[in-house]
């Protein structure tokens, strides 16, 4: 049976309750990203960095406990060393694969938040090119039917 005070299955139920701090800061993320809340996002932002910072120490942690019983802080190794200390009820196996679907689900829902932030990035881009009077083709035809860029003179939106 699992001695719930061992020093990695209190790390594991540390790094799930960060895991899913993270997973909730990602969603008020995405709401900010989606309201185009800057100062939410900017709490939020700060707020995730602490939890992976603490995440990433618990790791660590995890890392050490493993390593030194002998394994490799590898799939491989993980399952022999959460075997080797719960091989009746597989509670730290259970756990360890919370905490990896946890992770997995993070991970998604930040590549999702990067997509969206660029293309919100990309679209004021686009706005202020416009609005300098480029309108991102870069260049015009010479009367020889030759590409050349436009340097001398932009019609901005003030002079249209």
């Amino acid at each position: 049976m699992m001695d719930k005070q061992h020093p990695f299955y209190m790390s594991l139920e540390r790094s799930i309750a960060l895991a899913l701090q993270l997973e909730n800061a990602l969603a008020e993320e995405t709401s900010a990203i989606e309201r185009r809340d800057a100062d939410l996002l900017q709490q939020v932002v700060a707020a995730k960095k602490g939890i992976v910072m603490r995440l990433e120490q618990e790791t660590q942690l995890q890392r050490q406990q493993v390593e030194n019983s002998g394994q490799a802080f590898t799939p491989q190794g993980l399952d022999v060393f959460l075997t080797a200390l719960d091989d009746s009820t597989r509670t730290l196996i259970t756990q360890w694969n919370s905490l990896r679907q946890v992770i997995v689900r993070c991970d998604l829902m930040n590549k999702t938040n990067a997509r969206l932030i660029e293309r919100h990035r990309q679209r004021v881009a686009t706005t202020i090119q416009l609005l300098r009077g480029d309108d991102g083709n870069g260049g015009v035809y010479t009367p020889k039917g030759q590409t050349t860029p436009i340097t001398v003179q932009r019609r901005t939106l003030s002079r249209a």
